[in-house]
């Protein structure tokens, strides 16, 4: 099998491609521009130590150009975050063929990564969404959740996924600090963390989703608003046929 590229080890998701390719039989390059990035301790992995994708980026495209010349035939490359996933699709024509791309497109992932868009799309397809506004409101009633449009920024600098405000004081000073990120002000649906159901797909150029995956949270960290620290797979068909709607 032919090399793979594993871009952003850090975490778990990158620690389980790298497993899952190596078991496979490929050899895997793992790259983080973090020492201690998890997958780095794999016995599968080949560990290169990169720039980071984000202050960093014409250095980290020189870093992927270089590492695509050593190798003898393209390998795919595998980004399990945002931050690597959009430096490498802004610079897909300067990497050109020197990587497989299991992946569309800039013009395609920067409205996809839109809180704004999704909302947006979503109603046209009659799909239900959150009350949203683009401006701190009471009409929406307490609590509410200010959200960016721009994940990426807003999680490097706050470390969380969104800001819960109780009151109007705190959503006004929620919504200055998110302003760079293009925030949205939503109603919070009322519910445990274990009410949380996610869809997963790997959808083909023409709109064909080769393969699905459903489930929801158990427990997330912090509480409420957070990452996922225990799930189980949980088939729904409202949530497949919905998200693939909108995908």
């Amino acid at each position: 099998m032919r090399t793979a590229v594993v871009a952003d080890v850090g975490w778990v998701n990158g620690l389980a491609a790298i497993r899952s390719l190596g078991r496979a039989g490929a050899p895997v390059i793992a790259i983080d521009h973090r020492r201690g990035a998890l997958g780095f301790h794999s016995r599968y992995a080949e560990a290169r130590l990169c720039p980071d994708p984000v202050s960093e980026t014409g250095a980290y495209v020189d870093f992927l150009r270089t590492l695509g010349d050593e190798l003898d035939a393209p390998p795919p490359i595998f980004p399990t975050h945002d931050e690597h996933l959009n430096a490498i699709a802004r610079h897909r024509d300067e990497l050109g063929e020197r990587f497989l791309y299991p992946f569309p497109g800039w013009d395609v992932l920067e409205p996809i990564q839109s809180k704004r868009h999704q909302v947006e799309r979503a109603r046209e397809l009659g799909i239900p969404v959150p009350r949203t506004v683009d401006e701190p409101t009471d009409e929406l009633g307490f609590p509410v959740l200010v959200k960016p449009s721009d994940p990426t920024g807003f999680r490097r600098a706050f470390r969380r996924q969104a800001f819960r405000c109780a009151t109007r004081a705190e959503l006004d000073d929620a919504f200055e600090r998110a302003r760079p990120h293009d925030p949205l002000v939503q109603e919070l649906i009322p519910g445990g963390d274990d009410a949380l159901y996610t869809l997963g797909s790997y959808l083909s150029r023409d709109g064909e989703a080769l393969g699905v995956f459903s489930g929801r949270k158990l427990r997330q960290t912090p509480p409420g608003v957070g990452t996922c620290r225990v799930g189980e797979a949980v088939w729904v068909d409202e949530v497949v046929e919905q998200g693939l709607a909108l995908l």
